[in-house]
């Protein structure tokens, strides 16, 4: 529901704008899913330091 919102939005811009932001949220999905990485890796640590 939100999604089709944020679609008609984007739909309403001009394309300078629209490759702006799609630019910036690629750059936030790469933040993202690098946070959850190292997140993952952390958890890792943490469950191998309590399991001994």
């Amino acid at each position: 529901q939100s999604q089709q919102i944020l679609m008609d939005k984007i739909a309403e811009k001009d394309k300078s704008t629209l490759e702006e932001d799609a630019a910036t949220l690629i750059r936030c999905a790469k933040k993202t899913q690098l946070k959850s990485q190292e997140m993952k890796t952390e958890e890792k640590k943490i469950q191998l330091k309590y399991s001994k």
